[in-house]
């Protein structure tokens, strides 16, 4: 696979640009609309405690990154930036959270549906982006060892 030069002044522009939406965004929600902090895990699922939340936030991110850069070889270069870009925008923004606040602070309340921010869009995009490429991969590497 061919590889693809990184600029890493774009990548640092990228996930600052993304990283700077998600605390404007957050400043107006204290500011202006109803928000909670949120000190527990994804969808407020786990601990109450800040500190764990973010030992095992810290711990995720690092899990994370690990196989994202495993499957370089079968997803791609370019893909694997674009999940990468997101992750690590998202996960920056929460931990600043959770280290300026207490918490992640959360202003997205759709029905019953647990609150969340864009940073949380940006992680699940990535997450999401990950199994599809994976799954895609997987499919046509089946399809192609049947040839």
């Amino acid at each position: 696979m061919a590889k693809i030069p990184i600029n890493k002044n774009y990548l640092f522009s990228v996930i600052s640009i993304l990283f700077i939406a998600d605390r404007l965004l957050k400043l107006i929600a204290i500011e202006h609309l109803d928000y909670t902090i949120n000190q527990s895990l994804a969808l407020g699922i786990g601990t109450q405690d800040n500190t764990q939340a973010m030992i095992f936030s810290v711990f995720g991110l690092l899990i994370s990154i690990i196989i994202i850069f495993q499957s370089r070889s079968t997803i791609g270069a370019k893909w694997l930036w674009i999940v990468m870009l997101l992750l690590l925008s998202g996960a920056f923004s929460n931990l600043f959270d959770r280290l300026a606040y207490g918490g992640v602070v959360d202003f997205i309340a759709i029905g019953s549906f647990p609150w969340f921010n864009l940073a949380d869009v940006y992680i699940t995009s990535a997450l999401g982006l990950f199994l599809m490429l994976s799954l895609a991969n997987a499919r046509a590497s089946k399809i192609h060892n049947k040839i």
